[in-house]
């Protein structure tokens, strides 16, 4: 069996994508979808006996196990990942993009809602948004072109797939026919449904726990199994993922000096991504009110 990695980019439609591939047969989809293996220091010790516990497949028609981790697209900041994804065997990466402003706007609305930065970073004093700037990691996961720079072998051997959320957006069966071409399967109809993305527009956690999720983390025995079962990472996501809901406050649009300064930024990055990899930022985005003529 290989691997099948949807690296990244967070906040690009990795959820939608991932939720989509798994209705292969072929596919074995991990659980959680983020175990965030190859990017953790405590996740990886557990070894990979624990990591390939976490698919349910068949030895007889699972070709990939898919993973959804976007951490694996985190450099400098999760920087061991790319290299232990080498080691641990064959793997085919899937690489999501979007509209890069609108991902950073996206981003600084997950972390205000998460109040955690790279699933790990408890934001102190608490962050309520663009009005307290960026966060660290921001940029660095919106340089495309740097983030695939830590796998550019992949993509060089043509294992290595990219698509942007607005294409999946427009078009999922055409984009879910082109990965298993990638995958070299035989091409499925997926069932698509707008809730897949997990979206969560204008809504913030509180630090209240969902009853359900309460009820099994008071059992000892069930709160000591979840813990050596499932990743520190993935069971935040599952506690936020199951809270309570109250409006979120903050600002989360980005002004227009912000978005020029950020261009600004990301201009060199976004001309890279044309000239290495094949990838015209200008024909997938509207992006001209913003970089140099």
């Amino acid at each position: 069996m290989k691997h099948l990695l949807i690296i990244g980019a967070m906040k690009c439609g990795t959820t939608t994508l991932f939720n989509l591939l798994r209705q292969h047969p072929a596919i074995a989809p991990s659980d959680p979808k983020e175990p965030g293996f190859f990017a953790f220091d405590d996740a990886y010790a557990k070894g990979m006996d624990w990591y390939r516990g976490l698919f349910d497949a068949d030895a007889e028609r699972t070709a990939y196990l898919l993973d959804g981790s976007t951490d694996y697209s985190k450099s400098p900041h999760f920087s061991a990942a790319p290299d232990r994804i080498r080691v641990a065997g064959e793997a085919r990466l899937i690489y999501l993009m979007r509209h890069p402003l609108k991902r950073i706007e996206s981003h600084a609305q997950h972390v205000a809602i998460a109040q955690m930065e790279l699933e790990r970073i408890p934001m102190s004093p608490p962050y309520r948004g663009l009005d307290d700037g960026l966060t660290p990691a921001a940029l660095d996961i919106t340089r495309y072109a740097y983030q695939l720079d830590q796998f550019k072998d992949y993509f060089d051997a043509g294992r290595l797939f990219l698509s942007t959320l607005e294409e999946l957006s427009a078009d999922p069966q055409g984009v879910s026919r082109r990965v298993f071409e990638f995958l070299e399967l035989d091409p499925i109809n997926v069932e698509f449904s707008t809730d897949m993305s997990n979206r969560r527009k204008g809504a913030r956690r509180t630090k209240d726990t969902h009853p359900v999720w309460a009820a099994l983390s008071a059992v000892g025995p069930l709160k000591s199994a979840a813990k050596g079962l499932v990743p520190a990472a993935a069971r935040r996501r599952l506690q936020r993922a199951t809270a309570p809901k109250e409006k979120l406050t903050g600002r989360f649009d980005l002004t227009e000096e912000e978005r020029a300064d950020i261009m600004r930024a990301l201009n060199d990055d976004l001309d890279r991504l044309k000239s290495v990899y094949g990838f015209d930022p200008g024909a997938a985005w509207d992006l001209s009110a913003y970089r140099p003529s």
